[in-house]
């Protein structure tokens, strides 16, 4: 079977910058993939977040193949702001 999997994403009319973020990929083993952060509009820079949020789950799944620990995901974005030295907002 085949299957083809990207991603599409823009800003909209009442946000300066795109708050959301997607990646589509194939692991190793052939296993499509689509991971999707929709930025929260209540807090500062949410973009940053959604992109580290999705590039850590992105990892785990490039790991193992499998449907990550969301969890996990979380421990590990917030591992990547933290190195940012960004809040937690």
């Amino acid at each position: 079977m085949f299957m083809h999997v990207d991603t599409f994403f823009t800003r909209g009319r009442t946000h300066l910058v795109c708050q959301d973020y997607a990646r589509a990929g194939v692991t190793a083993d052939g296993a499509h993939y689509l991971i999707l952060s929709d930025g929260c509009s209540s807090s500062p820079d949410t973009d940053i977040g959604a992109r580290l949020l999705v590039r850590a789950a992105e990892n785990l799944v490039l790991q193992t193949s499998k449907l990550p620990n969301p969890v996990a995901a979380v421990l590990q974005a917030r591992r990547y702001a933290n190195l940012l030295n960004l809040p937690a907002d």
